[in-house]
């Protein structure tokens, strides 16, 4: 592997943090307004499928809390490694990850789509909500893998300094999610009209432009290829260790703060005051 130049061993500090933060603020962002605009137009279809989206919010932000945690590690770790010079290890660390990564969403995914049923009952949803939840948060689950990859993978990308390029790439998913959206939710021109299904479809589709966007650029930076990934093994450990604190604190966002939307129907806010006595 041919060596790689990190420009974070060569600008500045107060320099480089500027230059990083802001990409990377806007990227995080950009994981939020997938919902915000889902809430827009589903909000149009009428109360009981904005109060479905309601309660998929939150499956949604407590899988982006675990994964975005899981993502600080790998920066922590990648930069780390890219630091003593050793590119190879870099690159079978990020290996590692991405492979670890999607045995895990796809297990969770998997599972918890099993589960719709059972967890959201738990959780406050009724007999007329579960139907919609299920359409949603069926094809919703079933793309998570592309979105925690892509993730993962720019998390990597940053320990290397790479940040306008991947955020870029979340910025364009968004706009994907907001022109599909409209056209799906409601059946505009060519599309059929596929309601609140539609909106899971515009989402899934974001997430894997972002997934071949983000794999596109590491491999471009070396930071995917045949690698020596049972050596970097032995820093997945690491990684856990610098992410779970992260995760943690990640985590309470979702479990205590209802998001905006949830005020509009009565029944997401009964599913609130459930989850946080669920978690204490």
């Amino acid at each position: 592997m041919a060596e790689q130049r990190n420009p974070m061993l060569e600008q500045p500090v107060n320099n480089m943090l500027l230059k990083m933060a802001a990409p990377i603020s806007l990227g995080m962002l950009s994981t939020f307004l997938f919902q915000i605009v889902d809430t827009y137009f589903v909000g149009q279809l009428g109360s009981a499928e904005l109060a479905a989206l309601a309660f998929s919010s939150t499956a949604y932000l407590l899988f982006l809390s675990v994964f975005m945690g899981l993502s600080v590690g790998v920066s922590a770790v990648v930069a780390k490694t890219m630091g003593e010079g050793n590119a190879d290890q870099a690159r079978g660390l990020t290996m590692v990850s991405l492979v670890f990564v999607l045995i895990l969403s796809v297990v969770l995914g998997l599972g918890a789509r099993a589960l719709i049923g059972p967890m959201f009952t738990v959780l406050g949803a009724d007999e007329a909500i579960l139907p919609l939840i299920e359409t949603y948060m069926g094809i919703l689950y079933l793309s998570f893998p592309f979105l925690m990859l892509g993730i993962i993978g720019s998390g990597a990308a940053r320990a290397i300094g790479v940040t306008k390029e991947t955020e870029i790439i979340f910025g364009i998913a968004g706009v994907i999610n907001l022109v599909f959206d409209y056209l799906l939710i409601f059946g505009i021109g060519p599309f059929p009209e596929l309601g609140l299904a539609g909106a899971a479809w515009a989402t899934a589709m974001s997430f894997a432009f972002i997934f071949i966007g983000v794999m596109t650029i590491l491999r471009r930076h070396g930071l995917i290829g045949f690698g020596p990934m049972f050596r970097a093994l032995a820093g997945l450990r690491e990684i856990l260790r610098f992410s779970v604190p992260t995760i943690s604190m990640q985590i309470l966002v979702p479990a205590t703060l209802p998001p905006f939307n949830l005020a509009r129907h009565p029944r997401a806010w009964g599913f609130w005051h459930n989850l946080r006595g669920i978690v204490g």
